[in-house]
């Protein structure tokens, strides 16, 4: 045992000492297993006045991004019409109101839809906006629907998040 210690100390000691010896370029640890050399990071483009971080759709307001972008309300409708849900209101800007997220308003229709009531939006969106402000899954438990409020919760936020990615990736 004594002498497998001592064999491994001695290869490890002695291989930057080789590699130092015959002038070698440095090698990252990460490209090794290649042998590639370390090549300097590109630089990094300045940004212009015109660039700006756009959030994720899910986190936007919806009251200004549904008004600002009618292809983008026309496309989640599209989706939520293609998932079997109806909307709960004239348009999807009118059911989001109040909602501080379109995520959030979203999550709210695709719960709505899976408690199967008449009015679980009205109530889960008056809970949601209203002056305690409840996340979905209190609002769930506290509307007195008897589901699951945590699966419920998880199944909507999920299908809603889906629904975002898709049609911001589609470019609506």
């Amino acid at each position: 045992m004594r002498e497998w210690i001592a064999m491994a100390l001695v290869a490890t000691l002695a291989a930057p000492a080789a590699a130092a010896a015959q002038q070698q370029p440095p090698v990252s640890t990460f490209r090794n297993a290649l042998a590639l050399p370390v090549l300097p990071s590109p630089p990094i483009a300045p940004r212009l006045p015109g660039d700006h971080y756009h959030a994720p759709i899910r986190y936007a307001a919806p009251a200004a991004t549904l008004q600002r972008n009618p292809l983008f309300s026309a496309a989640l409708s599209k989706a939520l019409n293609r998932s079997g849900v109806g909307l709960p209101g004239t348009t999807l800007q009118t059911a989001c109101d109040g909602f501080g997220t379109v995520g959030e308003c979203l999550s709210a229709i695709y719960a709505a839809h899976a408690l199967g009531s008449g009015d679980a939006f009205d109530r889960l969106r008056l809970a949601m906006t209203g002056p305690e402000r409840l996340d979905l899954r209190t609002a769930i438990a506290a509307t007195g629907f008897g589901a699951d409020a945590r699966a419920v919760e998880r199944s909507a936020v999920r299908r809603a998040k889906a629904d975002c990615t898709l049609v911001a990736e589609s470019g609506y």
